[in-house]
């Protein structure tokens, strides 16, 4: 069998031409044996399976996202297919009416975190407890003119039992917002600034629950100049 083969390169297009020659048996030549594309796909889902188990399992190992956002007081996570990511994370530090929230050195202000939830998955409370899933955490990045100055809050989660673990949790579903207290440096420079969130979590439905993932957000803070 001769196939040829068009690599493209920077600087133009090159054929290379292979031969594969099948092996004799006896009097006849073995051919290659075909594979329907359901078998493939049978193939593929039986190897994406023991990693998609493995993920019901507590993972301090997170997957992390590079940042996003920048430019508005609102930074939005990169969406990603709902096999590796069912949720949508955005943040926001300005008041209502407001394009840029501004803010004085060692003035406060509120930082709100959502969370938009697929269809069909949860994921954990802020107060979910050791032993089982990982819970929600909204922290402040390190090495930026920012720091916390309360403690993070969110809603009531709903109790449940969740066969993932065999254990009760706390779970949030469609969507959730929690708020973190943040103070400016007192020597910031004035100017805008970014702030930068880090959001650590883990999703999963009832059948099956993905490794713990933590999302960089990035939000514009204006620093006002001191008097």
């Amino acid at each position: 069998m001769v196939t040829e083969t068009s690599v493209r390169y920077g600087g133009g297009t090159r054929s290379h031409t292979h031969r594969r020659i099948a092996p004799w048996v006896g009097d006849r030549r073995l051919r290659p044996r075909k594979v329907s594309r359901r078998t493939n796909a049978t193939l593929l889902l039986a190897a994406l399976a023991p990693a998609m188990a493995g993920g019901c399992a507590r993972d301090d190992a997170d997957t992390e996202s590079a940042p996003a956002g920048g430019g508005s007081s609102a930074g939005l996570a990169s969406p990603v297919s709902v096999l590796e990511d069912p949720v949508l994370w955005e943040a926001n530090a300005a008041r209502e009416g407001d394009e840029v929230s501004a803010v004085a050195p060692g003035g406060t202000m509120e930082l709100t975190v959502s969370a938009t939830i697929a269809d069909g998955w949860y994921i954990y409370s802020i107060t979910q407890g050791e032993g089982g899933p990982v819970p929600t955490n909204v922290a402040l990045a390190p090495d930026q003119p920012f720091l916390p100055a309360g403690t993070l809050s969110g809603p009531a989660p709903t109790a449940r039992f969740d066969r993932n673990f065999d254990m009760e949790v706390e779970t949030h579903v469609g969507s959730v917002v929690y708020v973190l207290p943040v103070q400016a440096s007192p020597e910031a420079p004035p100017g805008l600034a970014e702030l930068g969130v880090r959001v650590r979590y883990q999703a999963c439905t009832d059948r099956v629950c993905l490794p713990a993932q933590t999302v960089n957000i990035s939000v514009s803070v204006g620093i006002q100049a001191g008097e």
